[in-house]
């Protein structure tokens, strides 16, 4: 799953008349906070040649990022962005060597740079560097039932010969077929380990998203099922492919695809679930909302009263799927009533009391994934399965979801593997307390723990 941030960030600051101002060339470093969420944004500026400056958001994966408009009047910084929208002004104190100013998205926030010498970007270690000990193609293939086309890359050994195959399948929300999230790519690194170990991998951009066609915000999770199995039929049809190893490995939401494909249609020899749910996913949100705030250090009052909202906000949702948007501000109003004095101002100020935080339990994507039971069709696979899931994974909690993966399979027909890596967060990165918050500044994509345990579990379920 992953995680929805009102905050996007973009910066570049041309100096006009720089000479006089060369001695603010250096790194600086200022914090955002809005609501109960700080972000850091490092200003990297050059003037030893040409005006220049970067911007990091290391909490985002952003490095080096060079956005569209700004000027400089010799004593304050102007910048504006157009996707998103936003403005950031700033005026230099010499006698104090810092910025004071103003960051503008939605509402306005207080910032304060200052320098920040002791700064390292986070480096993405894994992500591979050719030259590769295989072949990389890019291909097309298409859903004929949804009419669409989507795109992909193909990886597979340099050698002459026949390979087992994987398609990799991403989590929810609009993803290429890296995977990209937070300035890392683990479907890149996924099917460059796995290609340099035996298999061809077949990765695809989401409908709707980079290079593939179709509209991605009106489909379901069954929606992308279909996807998936066209990308697994598209990957049979090469010569290189064993027809008799063709597999799907899927991340999160693409855990609850694997199941679904593995389940209701005859295409695939086995199927790999990396932090797929076993539970449905109004008690997913629920168990996630509980466990990432209690992970940032927000009071237990705050989360107890945010878990009852989200309760009720979600049996609205599954159960009133014609007048949600007017219902949810009903709701909250309700409940807002019903508050104390402290209770509301605390909800108030931290903005869990507005409506707008909970419009996209509306949306047609959603209304599936709350109501959607992957322990049913566990029950019906025949296939080998794999399940994986992190120690610290506070997006799908790995002992409730493992369990009930557990109990439904040995119903099941499927000759199965379950288990639990410690120290992993929801990436599969060994991680400290596995917070969202973490994914971006841990220079770990995959861990190699949890490579090779996929790769041992393929290599054993593809020689049968």
């Amino acid at each position: 799953m992953k995680i929805f941030s009102s905050l996007l960030f973009s910066l570049l600051f041309t100096i006009n008349s720089y000479s006089q101002y060369d001695n603010i060339t250096g790194i600086w470093k200022g914090t955002l906070q809005a609501s109960t969420t700080k972000l850091d944004l490092i200003i990297k500026i050059d003037f030893s040649k040409d005006p220049k400056a970067v911007m990091d958001v290391p909490a985002q994966g952003i490095q080096d990022f060079v956005p569209d408009s700004v000027s400089f009047n010799g004593e304050v910084f102007y910048f504006k962005g157009s996707n998103p929208n936003f403005v950031l002004f700033a005026t230099y104190l010499p006698d104090e060597d810092k910025f004071i100013g103003k960051f503008i998205q939605g509402g306005e926030v207080d910032i304060t740079l200052e320098r920040f010498n002791d700064y390292t970007p986070i480096r993405r270690s894994q992500e591979p560097k050719p030259p590769f000990p295989y072949y990389s193609f890019d291909t097309n293939f298409k859903n004929t039932n949804a009419g669409i086309e989507l795109a992909g890359t193909i990886t597979v050994p340099d050698t002459l010969g026949i390979y087992p195959a994987v398609v990799l399948v991403s989590g929810s929300g609009p993803q290429d077929r890296d995977e990209s999230l937070l300035g890392h790519k683990p479907f890149l690194v996924l099917a460059d380990f796995l290609s340099r170990n035996g298999f061809a991998v077949l990765r695809y951009d989401d409908r709707g998203t980079a290079k593939s066609k179709g509209n991605f915000s009106t489909a379901n999770t069954f929606d992308f099922a279909e996807d998936a199995v066209s990308a697994v039929n598209h990957l049979r049809t090469f010569p290189f492919v064993d027809s008799k190893s063709v597999g799907l490995i899927g991340h999160s939401e693409g855990g609850i695809i694997a199941v679904i494909v593995a389940s209701r249609y005859d295409v695939c020899n086995f199927v790999v679930s990396l932090a797929g749910t076993a539970i449905n996913g109004a008690e997913i949100i629920l168990l996630q909302t509980e466990l990432m705030m209690l992970a940032e250090g927000i009071d237990s009052v705050q989360v107890k009263l945010v878990t009852e909202l989200s309760k009720q906000v979600l049996h609205l949702a599954v159960t009133d799927t014609l007048t949600f948007q007017g219902a949810l501000n009903n709701l909250v109003k309700d409940y807002s009533s019903k508050l104390t004095e402290d209770e509301r101002v605390l909800l108030e100020k931290s903005n869990y009391l507005n409506p707008n935080n909970y419009r996209v339990f509306g949306n047609i994507w959603m209304k599936t994934f709350l109501s959607y039971d992957p322990a049913v069709d566990m029950q019906k696979i025949k296939i080998p399965f794999l399940g994986l899931w992190g120690e610290k994974d506070l997006q799908v909690p790995a002992i409730i979801n493992y369990e009930k993966a557990d109990k439904a399979l040995k119903e099941s027909e499927s000759d199965y593997n379950l288990y639990i890596l410690d120290g992993l967060n929801h990436l599969f990165q060994l991680a400290n307390t596995g917070s969202s918050t973490e994914y971006s500044i841990i220079e770990e994509t995959f861990n190699e723990n949890a490579l090779n345990k996929i790769l041992d579990w393929l290599i054993k379920t593809t020689k049968k």
